[in-house]
């Protein structure tokens, strides 16, 4: 059971993860760990992909479904308090410490590892462009024979 320490130091650094107790050493550690927020997205005027990332507050819960917690408004919707944004299990991990959700493609990286991060994201989007590339050649290439189909069409009058 948790001290009412404890559960004062929950309240004031925002740490409302229910599924364990904490001591007060220890929510204080929480309260003190950083992680790397990278995410994708395209710049609608230039078409370019963008990588950026974010070191914001958050921590990975040791339980047995283990969760991804962050604090930060603009990810979390809420500034005060740190709210589980992944379950680590539907996540790819690439080595201890950084996890990759491939669906939402956002890395979490919890170590001093942001250029390996970096690295491996730009590789990541380079793979995922050229199976988009590869999937887009296949359909113009299905285009071109329908084409060539309409285009070789005879019209047969029937009398």
């Amino acid at each position: 059971m948790e001290t009412m320490e404890v559960k004062e130091l929950r309240r004031k650094y925002g740490i409302e993860d229910s599924r364990n107790e904490y001591t007060e050493e220890q929510i204080l550690e929480l309260s003190q760990r950083k992680l790397y927020y990278i995410y994708t997205y395209i710049d609608d005027e230039t078409g370019n992909i963008h990588i950026e990332h974010k070191l914001v507050p958050g921590y990975v819960s040791e339980d047995k479904s283990a969760c991804i917690f962050i604090k930060d408004e603009l990810i979390t919707g809420d500034a005060q308090g740190y709210r589980p944004v992944e379950r680590i299990a539907q996540c790819k991990e690439i080595k201890p410490g950084i996890y990759h959700n491939i669906i939402e493609n956002i890395v979490y990286c919890t170590i001093d590892e942001l250029d390996f991060c970096l690295d491996y994201e730009k590789d990541f989007v380079k793979g995922e462009v050229k199976k988009q590339i590869s999937k887009l050649e296949k359909d113009v290439q299905k285009l071109k024979e329908e084409i060539t189909k309409f285009k070789n069409r005879d019209i047969v009058v029937i009398k």
